[in-house]
Parts: C-alpha cells; structure tokens; sequence
C-alpha cells in the first residue's frame, strides 16, 4: 500500500482525519508514512494486525508521531476504534469473508452522521476477486472456497501447478463468483448498506480503492472519482500494471531458478567435501589395520586358533540371521506421512508452515520431508503398542550451509495426553560449521507401552534468531510397531497385468526387431524432421522406421522423406499419389512392417532418446506381452515440454472412460494383423478403436512407467485444441459401443461434457436387488441423527432406480428405541441389527452383511446420501459383472471437498488419494471424472454376496483397513476394483473419530500386505509412497488440497459445445497443417 502513498496523502491532507485506523501493517513502510503525516498534525494512528513483523517502537522512536497498537484481530479491534475514526485503511486478510465482516462493523459503529473515508489495497488482480487465507482456521467452513498453494497468473481465473505467483500463499483455486475477494466485499456491502455511500477505484499496484460519503466523493474527493473515471488514465495505469506483473512474474522465475542452482551447487560442494573427510579417515583407518594384522598374521597363534575361528564366525552369522528375522517378524514401519497430525505449530504460519514437501536429496541420501522453521511443532496423538520405537532422519535445507545459520535444535517427545512429559530424545545440527552436518543425521527414541493416548511432539527450534532460510527437516519419521501374527503366503497383488489365456511361461525374446510406423500427410518440415531424427536417435539399435507418405500437398515432406531414405538402410519409403486417410496410411505402413512389434508414432512427435531401450527391456521382462504403452507429455514448437501424464498400469474401465494409454503405443504385429488392422471409419479415433480390439484378444498388457513420448502441441492438434477434431469423439463413442457389444455388456456409451470422457450406461436387470448395510455411530440416536437418516432413506428411494433394502447396524440396545423414532415415516424402512460397537464400525457391517438378504452388499462405514440420479444402477452395473470383486462410489463432504475417491496401496498401506480436492475436480488424468481401476475403494463399497462370504468378508475394525483388506484379498482371486465416481454420495454424519488402535491395525495391515503388494499398478512409482499425491511432489499440509486434485488434467469440464480450451494461436507455427494423424 506504500507505494500509493502519494495519492493516500492527498486524500488525507484534503480531510484532515484526527484518529486514522491502519488494519495490517505488513513491514511497516506504510505505517512509516502515516506516522509521519500524523507528527505534523498532531493526528493519532490505531495499528491493528494479529502479527508483529517490525519494531514499532524503534518506528516510533524514527518517524515522530502518536502510534498505539492493539495486537488481535481487527473484527475484535474496530468495534472499540470506529466511533472516532476518521479514516480507515483496510490492507489486512484478503478475503470476502474478513473484509465483509470489517465493513458490517463500519456500516453499524460508524455515527450516523459521519461515515469515515474507508481506503482498500488490493482491489484488483489478484485478491479483488479471489480470496487469500492468512489463518484458514479463522474462515468459517461455509465460506472458504476451494482452496490451495498454487502459483498465480493474470489473466488465469484458476491457477498453476508449476510457477506463477504468490505459489506459498493459501488462495481460493478459482477466481470470480459470489463471496470471493475483496471487491466482491465492498460491493455486497454497497447493496446491503442504507447510508448514502460511494465507492471509486484506481487501478496499478493491485488498485487503490476509496469508499466515503457520496457528499465527500462529489467535493473534496471529486479529483480522485475524476481520476478514476478517465478511462484514458485508467486503460494506462492498466497497461503499467501488466507490464509490472509480467516483470514480477520474470523474476521470481529467474530466481526459483537461481535458488535451485545454489541448492544444487551446496548439495555437490557439500557432498565432495564430506566424502573426502571420509576417504581420509577411513585410509587412515585402513593403514592402521593393516599394520595390526601384519603383525597379528606373523604369530604362531593365529595359525594354531584358525578353527576356533571358523567354528565362532558360523555362530556369529547364525546369530544375525536369527536376529533379523526376529526384528522382521516383530516391527513394522508405519511411516508419520500416512498420518495426521493433531496439532501443528509455526510461529509464522503463513510464511512457513509445517507440511509435508518435495522429496529431499541431501549427500546422495533421498528423504520425505517434513518441513518446519524453527520454532515450531508437530504433535500425533496416539495408541503406542509396546515395544515401539520411533526413528527419522533430520537435516537443515543446503540453503542454509553457507549463510551462517544458527544451531538448529530437534527434540523428539513422548507426553501423555494431560502434557507429562515421558521421555525425549534431542539433536543438535550446525552445519555451516560442521561438515558432518551436512547429510541426514539419525534419531531413534525407544517408546514406553501407552495404556491411553499418547502424543508424540516433533519440535524444532534455533539457539539464536532464525534467517529466514533456516528450514529444517525430519526425513522419513516412522514408528516400529511390533506385530507377532504370522505373515501369510499368497501369490502377489498386482504388478503386470496378466490377462486370459497368458503363457507365463513364454521364452523372453533377445532382441527383437520393433517397426516404427509413421504416416505422414502435409507436417511442417521442420517437425517431421525432429521426428525422424527423434527415431535415428535411439539408444535401442534393432529398429526400422516404415514411411508412408499420404500424397503431401508440401512439396518439401516428400523431399525430406527420400533424403532421410536414403541415408540410413533401416528406413523404408512408400509414397501414395492420393491421400486415403490415417488409418489407409497406417495400415499401408503396417505392410512395410517386418518387426515381431510395431510402435506407432506421429509424424511430428518426438521419442525419447531411450524410448525403445525401455520398451524393449519390458518385453524380454514380460514374455508374451502383445500390447505395451509409455507415459508421454507434451511439447512445444521451442521444443519445451509440459502436462506430464504418468498413467496407471493396464485399466480396463480407465479405457472405458478416455483414451488413456495414448502414446508410445506398441503392439504385437501377428496381433494388430488378426483383429483387421486399423479401421477408416474410426478415422479420428482410429487408435482407440484399435486399443479396445486389440484388449480383446491381448495375453499381456503391459506398461512402461516413463516419459518417453512427447506429443506435439500447435494450433490444429487435439493436444491443444480439442475442436480441431470434433468428429473424431463421435467415433469414439461408437467404437466403445462396438466394444461393449462384442465383450456382451448390456450397456451403452453417453460422451459428457468434457472432451473425450466417455460414460457407460448399464442397463441392468430388476433381479440384481441390493442390501444397504449401513454402521450407525452409537452416538446417532439423537434429533439430529435421526433426521439425517430418514433423509438419507428419502434420498436413497427417489434416486435408487433398483429394489434395495436396508440393514442399520445399531449398538446394544439400541435398536427397539430406532424403530420406534424411524417407525413408517419412510418409503423405505430399516432393519436395524445391534451388535457390540466398541468392535468398531468394520465387524459392524460385518454383522449387517450376515442378516442381508439382496444378491449385492452395499456397505456404508458412514451414514452418506446419495446426490446423483440412477447411483445404484451404476454401482451394480459393475458389480453384477464377474471379473470385477468390489466397486467404490466417490463421497462429499458438506463443505463440497471429497471424502472417498479410491484408495492406493504406498508401501503396503491405504492411503486415500483425492482428499480434500474439489468436488467438481476431474482429478489426476481425469480419474475422478470417470470409472477407473483401483486396488481397494472405501466409504460406501457394493460386492457380490456370494464372493463376499467367499472371501470371508470384513476383518478388523478400522473401516478403511477392514475394506481395503478385503479388496485385496479380491485382488488376489484376479477380480478387480472399480471406482466409480458417477455414484456420487454426500457424507451426512459426523467423519468418525480416529480409531485409538489405528497405529496397531496399520501396522498389520503393512505386515500382511507390504511384500504382496510390491508396488501399486494404478498409482505411478514416480509419486510419493507413502502420502498419497496425485502427483509426485504434492506434499503439503493438511488443509492444502494440493495433494488431491489434478496436475495435469487432459481436458478439465466444460461444454464441448461452447467452451474451447485456450486460444490455439498462441501457439500456431509458421507451417499449418491438416494433422490428420493426431
């Protein structure tokens, strides 16, 4: 706001205000000036800000004048200052819901004849329209929108998930709407008000706005509502103030960059000198030893007690190999990452907050950290069985080694609930003194049996005043949690997908030949050029590259074609007089094919240099694979890469939903030849028709989790602009008919609103009844839970659109009270089963399951409401079907973020991904927009029946670990599990309280399922393991969604009809084209 000041005084000096109020001060520069204003008349300055970012005595002691602060909240500090205000600058939480609140103050505390001038900063880009969250924690639930750390860019009314501005700052994920920003405050307030009030505003420094008496507006103000309405000055001041953006934008890009050139710089220098120290020490070492032995080996002794040592070395080795399996059998690592926290403090919480970040190299040692500036604290309350001990590693960030940075303190505590102090553990890094620092550094402390909850408190602090670089890290903090069942033997879950009919024990091939096909029609030069240097470029030596040259109109693509031609013997040409479309092309291509695989590339893409390396090294490790695709992104004509996809394993209703194993596309040639090759009345989406014939028949599908395929993004391609194309989802969507129709699904296929998403309609029998089960808190019985239950009951038979009944599982004695309140005031009326509750909510439903009568079981943990028409005819559609064991619906909570949006296995736990994105999100690569694979689901599950008491159904208490238990033991049969966000449900109780023994069932569950599960096929290796993220990178604190939405959606909502995705021309190369292979 300072740097407004020159037109803030003249507003000041015109009316001479007594008591100004200022509402957030920042770093005192703008306080500087009043106070100066205020010492040469006799004026007085009210303070108001929650934080104490300078010294306001010293500002004092400089500036002159009268200052008094009031250190709390400014809706606490203004009914006490409006009465004799005179101005009021409001400069403090950018958000609707702080500002409104201010305003409503002024509004009602202000003398009735004489409302106070009243001057905003940040009226404009970014926080006129989109709200800022300083203290989430202060913000009712109802009013807080979508929210996250994402980076900023004007013009962008959402926001990035790589660079832009003001990325650390908590902010609402979409600008615009009702209640959202400051401005949307001032004019709310403007209509609400019955004072005779007006409002301008000044564009540049993110605006300048003025709210006062009409009377003051139209006289000693009237230069500033001039000012404001010359729209000559204004359309400049707007201009200055993208350029000034733009240039912010620039530098903070510059330096991230910088910064992480420095990082990478002290990690190496950090990294060399530390391991010469090493080498010195252990040559020293080594030298010593030798000399011992020589003399030792020279003895007669040694010769005569060489038994004896043979006879102690096998003891010894016998001992260690006993001990480790001992310590294997007896603790599990339940990693801190995959909990949540009960408390977190930092004393600046919005600059430096405690979160999960970025996995974190130090000294060639990989960590997930959890990041803190000194001082603050973490706290897990929890049951600690036993015999547990708590491990991590700390550091401080590189940045910090060379500045100087004070002792960085760390202090692991174990309090009982009541804050006695039980033990504690504590390290001390300097490590701009002390090369050893300069690494992860261990801590372990050994935790006492907890008979109630415990907490266990992660706290950092400096010995001196912290810079403000001084960040350190606990690396991987887990708990060993002893657990003595017996780990049980099962063929792994998971991994490659084999499918119907697969020889496992097929003889890996050498090296096989791999033919590349490319149709070409009309690219630019340039690009087809990239793309066949792209291929001749490969790492991976035993290829042919097969052209076909589709009567290009340009007649330098044909020159182009013979020149490469001719250069190189494993490239083949065939030129055709008259254009016959993309797939008459491919399959003229696919004749020049002698390889046992064919890849299929487009005429302007690029390999990766290891493309066919690593699609090689999957064949010879997967004998009898006949499909096989890559991860690709996108690039641009500067050759600049971007939307990384990291794809799930082989999905079939992924596949279903989108066109989502895209490219490098390699199939088995004897296969592609015997479903007929490519179709032309596909032509758009010839591919994905190809794909789904090809699933059809394909012993092994498998996939290469790399980014070795680079799309070309230009005006015409689909990559950027999906109504280049429009005919091509029309022929999707009969191609997943045809699809359905030969796999026998009695279903059909509606395209939605987004590009490319595609939804199947299952028709389903009247036959396939269902019983809800549903586990009822004991603390239900009451108004509130009686009312949400009938709703739910209400909202489940109006939207149902099959014969279901109901199953409540109630605790003891309590049953005969429930049907007493529900009686007939229902469509649908419950039978309510008692059973103990303190089990817990999983050997409820289990309880529920053995009294339901319906061919499906539909488990609810929590009472939750159905939202979305036909909900049980899309969850049965895929139950009823036999290779599918369990599907999962998507589940809301009140404030409109998801609950459920299926759950991955991270180093052998669940972890729910997708919590806390929005609930209109399409997720990561769209997989909250349509059904996808899962290895377990949870919230409201259905099963069959029959598989249900086949598998021995729910085991254990937790309801997360009990269902996701059972979706793996359906995993193990060869069933999969499906999310299905179309049944979509909104939480209508309470979320439950944390289990007391959840720490115990973790760490039973890893112990069961760690080594079955080696890694998640649906959740990409790339991403963290143990927090789950979409994608990787995506670790920050609890009340940041960052975790859970989408990275890089393919095409994000919208009416295909009406809302185009960017502006294409933006990037248009020189040389336009048909692109009728993309």
């Amino acid at each position: 706001m300072h740097k407004l000041w020159p037109i803030i005084e003249r507003v000041l000096t015109e009316l001479e205000p007594h008591v100004v109020v200022q509402v957030g001060a920042a770093d005192g520069k703008n306080t500087a000036k009043l106070l100066r204003y205020a010492r040469d008349r006799r004026s007085t300055v009210h303070l108001v800000d929650v934080v104490r970012q300078f010294d306001h005595e010293d500002l004092v002691r400089r500036c002159g004048g009268t200052l008094v602060c009031h250190w709390e909240p400014s809706v606490d500090a203004l009914p006490r200052l409006i009465p004799d205000a005179d101005a009021i600058l409001l400069d403090g939480d950018h958000n609707w819901y702080v500002v409104h609140s201010e305003l409503n103050l002024i509004d009602e505390l202000a003398p009735a004849d004489r409302f106070p001038i009243v001057l905003f900063h940040d009226v404009g880009w970014p926080w006129g329209h989109r709200d800022g969250y300083a203290d989430i924690e202060a913000i009712p639930p109802q009013y807080r929108h979508p929210h996250g750390r994402r980076g900023l860019l004007p013009g962008d009314r959402g926001t990035v998930e790589q660079g832009g501005l003001l990325a650390d700052e908590l902010k609402a994920l979409r600008e615009g709407g009702p209640r959202n920003g400051v401005r949307a405050a001032i004019d709310d307030l403007l209509a609400e008000t019955q004072r005779d009030v007006a409002y301008a505003e000044l564009p540049g420094f993110h605006g300048l706005g003025l709210l006062c008496e009409r009377a003051v507006l139209t006289g000693p103000l009237a230069w500033f509502r001039d000012l404001a309405d010359n729209e000559a000055v204004s359309a400049q001041m707007r201009a200055l103030e993208r350029e000034r953006l733009d240039l912010w934008r620039v530098t903070e890009e510059r330096l991230g960059a910088l910064e992480q050139q420095r990082e990478r710089i002290a990690v190496l220098q950090a990294s060399e000198g530390a391991r010469q120290q090493r080498v010195g020490e252990l040559q020293q070492t080594l030298s010593e030893r030798e000399v011992t032995l020589a003399v030792i080996r020279s003895g007669r002794s040694w010769r005569l007690t060489e038994p004896l040592r043979r006879i102690a070395g096998y003891r010894r080795s016998a001992r260690r190999r006993r001990s480790d399996l001992r310590i294997q059998q007896q603790r599990v690592g339940v990693p801190l990452a995959s909990l949540e926290w009960s408390e977190a403090y930092s004393s600046e919480p919005a600059r430096y907050p405690v979160r999960w970040a970025e996995p974190l190299s130090i000294a060639g040692q990989r960590r997930l950290p959890l990041e803190q500036h000194p001082p603050s604290r973490v706290a897990y309350r929890l049951k600690l069985p036993a015999g547990s001990v708590f491990s991590t590693d700390v550091a401080v960030r590189p940045e910090a080694w060379s500045r100087g940075a004070p002792v960085a303190r760390f202090a692991v505590t174990l309090m009982t609930a009541d804050g006695e102090r039980m033990s504690t553990s504590t390290l001390e890094l300097t490590p701009s003194k002390t090369v050893a620092h300069r690494r992860w550094v261990r801590m372990t402390l050994e935790l006492p049996a907890s008979p109630q909850d415990a907490l266990i408190v992660l706290e950092t602090e400096s010995v001196d005043d912290p810079p403000e670089s001084l960040n350190v890290a606990w690396g991987d903090p887990t708990i060993h949690v002893p657990v003595t069942e017996a780990r049980a033997a099962a063929a792994p879950v998971g991994g490659e997908q084999v499918l119907a009919g697969a020889d496992a024990n097929a003889s890996a091939m050498r090296n096989p030949l791999i033919s590349v096909l490319m149709p070409v029609h009309d690219p630019p030069p340039r690009f087809l050029d990239q793309a066949i240097r792209s291929v001749l470029a490969q790492t991976y030596s035993n290829w042919e590259l097969c052209l076909l040259d589709d009567a290009s109109a340009d007649p330098r693509v044909p020159a182009l074609l013979r020149d490469h031609a001719s250069r190189d013997d494993r490239i083949s040409l065939v030129q055709h007089e008259q254009s016959g479309g993309i797939s008459a092309a491919t399959n003229a291509a696919l004749q020049l094919a002698r390889g046992e695989f064919v890849a299929f590339f487009d005429h302007d893409d690029v390999l990766a240099p290891d493309a066919l390396k690593y699609v090689v090294e999957h064949l010879q490790a997967h004998p009898g694979t006949d499909v096989l695709y890559t991860d690709e992104d996108r690039i641009l004509p500067d050759g600049a890469r971007l939307v990384p996809e990291f794809k799930p394993d082989w999905s079939p209703e992924l596949l279903l939903g989108a066109m989502y194993t895209g490219h490098l596309g390699v199939f088995s040639r004897a296969l592609v030849e015997r479903v007929g090759g490519l179709r032309s009345e596909y032509d758009g989406s010839q591919d994905y028709d190809l794909m789904l014939r090809c699933s059809e028949h394909a012993q092994r599908i498998g996939h290469v989790p790399k980014l070795v395929y680079h799309w070309r993004v230009h005006g015409s391609s689909v990559a950027l602009n999906p109504h280049s194309k429009l005919y091509a989802y029309e022929a999707a969507q009969r191609a997943l008919d045809d699809h359905l129709a030969r796999a026998g699904i009695d279903a059909s296929v509606e395209r939605t609103t987004s590009w490319g998403l595609y939804r199947t309609m299952h028709r389903v029998s009247p036959d396939e009844d269902v019983s809800v089960v549903i586990a009822l808190r004991e603390d239900a019985l009451d108004a509130d839970g009686i009312a949400e239950l009938r709703r739910c009951l209400v909202a489940m038979a109006a939207q149902a659109g099959l014969p279901f009944d109901v199953v409540c599982v109630v605790a003891s004695e309590q049953a005969a009270r429930w049907e007493e309140v529900i009686g007939d005031g229902t469509t649908t009326r419950p039978r309510f089963v008692e059973t103990d509750a303190s089990l817990g909510p999983a050997a409820m439903l289990g309880a529920g399951a053995r009294s339901a009568r319906g061919r499906h079981l539909l488990l609810m943990s929590d009472l939750c409401a159905p939202r979305s028409a036909d909900w049980l005819r899309e969850l049965v559609g895929y139950s009823r079907q036999d290779e599918i064991g369990a599907v999962g619906a998507k589940v809301v909570k009140s404030d409109a973020t998801i609950l459920h949006g299926g759950v991955v296995i991270g180093k052998g736990l669940p972890l729910a991904v997708h919590r806390g994105a929005p609930a209109d999100s399409a997720g990561y690569i769209m997989r909250l927009a349509v059904a996808s694979n899962y290895l377990a689901v949870d919230g409201v599950v259905i099963t069959r029946r029959a598989l249900y008491e086949r598998l021995g159904g729910l085991t254990g208490g937790d309801p997360t670990m009990a269902i996701s238990d059972y979706c793996l033991r359906a995993g193990e049969q060869g069933l999969r599990v499906v999310f299905a966000p179309a049944a979509e449900f909104t939480l209508a109780s309470p979320e439950r309280p944390t289990s007391p023994a959840l720490l115990d069932e973790l760490a039973r569950f890893k112990y069961r399922w760690e080594a079955r599960v080696p890694r998640d096929p649906y959740y990409h290796p790339e991403f963290v393991q143990v927090r789950a993220s979409f994608p990787a990178g995506a670790t920050a604190d609890d009340d940041d969604v960052e975790e859970a939405t989408p990275l890089f959606p393919l095409f994000d909502g919208g009416d295909p009809t009406s809302q185009p995705l960017g502006d294409p021309g933006r990037l248009v190369v020189e040389d336009q084209e048909a692109d009728h292979t993309h």
